[in-house]
């Protein structure tokens, strides 16, 4: 069997893939992936952490020194980007609709447009980018963990956020930069190991996604990915085009939910008393949204690149 062959035949099918198959698992056997031993190490919390510290440092050690203020805009700038638009949605919609638009609430949607989920970026960066793209992983981890939209919920709704677990993030970053700038041979050794962390950060990942679940956020649901993809696109794609010099095929590459932003509602919820109401049906949504995007975004990136490839452009 051809596994490995087939699944790079996915675009971001290295982490697209493990992803889909954890969220069913999790769908039919809720818990199954948690009863303990090295399967809930990999598949808990935890485990994506673990991961995501690890290729966190593999995507320093390659980074040269003189490379590093690329990849700090090619990260910072989107990043700038998504928490405005997260701002702005959820400052229209808490304005002209204070009971939510179909059910949708900023609960929701300022969570999913300041959210991307760099795994699946680095997975498309693999089969579509080049090195000055990959480069920019470990910034674009504060857009993939729940702590950056939490702190955006924060700031708007006037509670005291947590920058210093937002910050943190960045430690094996900076310590890959400096021990792979110490001794190239190093950063030559671990170099493999981003590739073969992604299988393991999608089982992860899946591993929080209940799918029926996802199901029932209903238009809701559907309505977010909606406006999910009708502000990003057109902002990440002119924003690589014309800032960051790039061709669009990165900036469609961000245009994706992570599945640990489905956390933040509860999260919010434990801070601000009034979004206690809404935390369920938000949670909904956004496993909904984490899962459409998931598969859409790697199918607009293959389908941009294709068209590029055949206007020679």
């Amino acid at each position: 069997m051809k596994l490995l062959r087939g699944m790079r035949a996915v675009p971001g099918g290295l982490l697209l893939l493990p992803m889909l198959l954890a969220a069913a698992i999790n769908t039919l056997w809720p818990g199954a992936l948690l009863a303990g031993g090295p399967v809930t190490a990999v598949c808990s919390s935890g485990g994506v952490m673990a991961c995501i510290g690890m290729v966190l440092f593999i995507t320093g050690a390659q980074i040269r020194v003189r490379q590093l203020p690329g990849a700090l805009r090619g990260s910072l700038l989107p990043a700038l980007v998504k928490i405005g638009l997260a701002c702005l949605a959820g400052w229209a919609l808490g304005r002209w609709q204070s009971g939510g638009l179909w059910g949708l609430t900023e609960l929701a949607l300022v969570p999913a447009l300041a959210s991307c989920n760099p795994g699946l970026y680095l997975a498309l960066m693999q089969q579509y980018g080049g090195e000055s793209q990959r480069a920019a992983y470990g910034p674009l981890n504060l857009l993939g963990v729940p702590q950056l939209p939490l702190f955006v919920l924060c700031v708007s709704a006037g509670a005291a956020p947590d920058l210093k677990s937002l910050l943190v993030t960045l430690v094996p970053f900076v310590l890959g930069i400096l021990l792979g700038n110490l001794d190239r041979e190093l950063a030559a050794f671990v170099a493999p190991g981003s590739a073969i962390l992604l299988p393991f950060l999608g089982l992860g990942l899946g591993s929080s996604i209940n799918l029926i679940a996802a199901l029932r956020a209903g238009p809701g649901g559907l309505l977010l990915t909606a406006l999910f993809f009708a502000a990003s696109l057109p902002a990440m794609l002119l924003l690589d085009r014309l800032a960051l010099g790039g061709d669009g095929t990165a900036g469609i590459a961000l245009c994706n939910v992570a599945g640990v932003t489905t956390a933040v509602p509860a999260m919010a919820a434990q801070l601000m008393p009034q979004y206690a109401a809404g935390a369920a049906a938000a949670t909904a949504q956004l496993a909904m949204a984490a899962v459409l995007t998931a598969i859409l975004s790697p199918l607009l990136v293959r389908r941009y690149a294709r068209r590029r490839e055949k206007s020679g452009v």
